[in-house]
Order: structure tokens, then C-alpha cells, then sequence
């Protein structure tokens, strides 16, 4: 829910704050984009090497400090550390994710996975739409109460506070997990990707034993 309101906040506050236009708003805010998908690479190393326990509290703590710490970074800092922020954020928002999203199937049957993808993902959207209306909410209250006529930077400090604060409230969640919550999914992929090797290296002495024989056939023939 903390992480839904980011996306909605910083273009509102560079649009509304800043007085920038969509554009530069939107290039900004699409960084994170970028970080997301650099992380992809090595998220499977990152949680085989430090335990999926270890890396959601780790992502967590830094990902709801980083929240908070927005409003201080738009105050202070030119726009090339901003960038530089955002996208550090979408790395570590990115490997919360994909531990998160890898976790809840660890006690799922096989038979019981597509239901289980299928809830996941509805809970997904329902978190990133509460994480825009409960942002939206706190910026509008935090206009209200300051007395501003118009939405200006000043509101932006409480909204992005009170979502960092959301989003750290998953810690104490994830300390009641066994510290080798996980461990099984990434033996399995071991197991997985061995099969892959061997099934392909069987695969192709299959084919070559077949070319073999088609090769002895027409030597027979002539």
C-alpha cells in the first residue's frame, strides 16, 4: 500500500509542487522503472546468498526510509541526485517485490498454485489502488488543515511520511517468519534448471544418435 502511493505522488508534486510539465514528471518518475527491471537480474543471486527473511526486512527498512526521505531529497537536492534516488528506490522496491511475490507460494500446493496466482495478483491491484486513494486522501487532509487555498510542496510532507510509515509496518510481519522461510523454492529451482541441462544435453544426443543412424541407413542404401 506505502509503495502504491509513489507512483501518484511524485508526478502530483513536481506537476503541482514544482510547476513542471507531464513530460519531465513522467521521466522522472519512469527511472524507477529502470531500477525495477535492473534488479530483476540479480534478485535470484541476492536471495540465494542472503535468505528471503534477511532481504525483506533489509527492503523493507530501506524502502519505507526512502519514502520519507523524498520530500527532504525534492527540498535540498538537484534533480541528477533526485534521479539518482528514485531509481536506488526502484531497486529495492523491485527485490521487495519479488521476494514478496516468490514467498506467499512457498506453502501453496501444486494443485492449488493457479488459484493462488490468481489471488495474488487481484490483492496486487487492490494494494496499489488503496495505496493511491489513502495517498490522495492524506495530501488532500494535509492541504486542508495547513489552510492552503491550492495544493502546494508544503502538503506533500505528511502524505509521503504517513506512506513510508505503512510501508515499514510490514517488518514486524516478516520478523515472525522461520529465518529458512524460502530456502525450499530456491533448492527447487536448482533442481529445476539441473533437469532443464540434462533434459536439453539428453535431447541432443537424442538428435544426434538419430543423425547417426540416418547417416548408417544411407550409407546401407548406396
Amino acid at each position: 500500500v506505502g509503495t502504491g502511493s509513489i507512483p501518484f505522488l511524485i508526478p502530483l508534486m513536481l506537476q503541482l509542487g514544482y510547476e513542471k510539465d507531464a513530460f519531465f514528471s513522467g521521466m522522472v518518475t519512469g527511472i524507477c522503472a529502470f531500477g525495477a527491471v535492473g534488479m530483476k537480474f540479480f534478485a535470484h543471486r541476492i536471495l540465494k546468498v542472503f535468505r528471503f527473511k534477511n532481504v525483506l526486512i533489509t527492503c523493507s527498512a530501506i524502502t519505507s526510509l526512502l519514502i520519507i526521505s523524498f520530500i527532504i531529497f525534492f527540498f535540498f537536492f538537484p534533480y541528477i541526485v533526485i534521479i539518482l534516488f528514485i531509481f536506488v528506490y526502484g531497486c529495492f522496491r523491485s527485490m521487495q517485490i519479488v521476494a514478496l511475490n516468490t514467498i506467499v507460494y512457498s506453502d501453496i500446493d501444486q494443485k492449488n498454485i493457479s488459484q493462488a496466482t490468481k489471488i495474488d495478483y487481484i490483492a496486487q491491484k487492490i494494494s496499489i489502488g488503496m495505496g493511491v486513494s489513502i495517498g490522495g486522501s492524506v495530501l488532500q487532509a494535509s492541504n486542508y488543515f495547513q489552510g492552503h487555498s491550492i495544493i502546494v510542496i508544503d502538503d506533500f510532507s505528511i502524505p509521503f511520511i504517513f506512506m513510508g510509515v505503512i510501508s515499514g509496518c510490514l517488518i514486524p510481519f516478516v520478523m515472525k517468519l522461520s529465518p529458512d522461510v524460502g530456502t525450499e523454492l530456491i533448492e527447487c529451482s536448482k533442481m529445476n534448471k539441473n533437469k532443464i541441462k540434462k533434459h536439453n544435453s539428453c535431447g541432443y544426443q537424442e538428435n544426434a544418435l538419430s543423425k547417426n543412424n540416418v547417416l548408417i541407413d544411407k550409407r546401407e542404401f548406396l
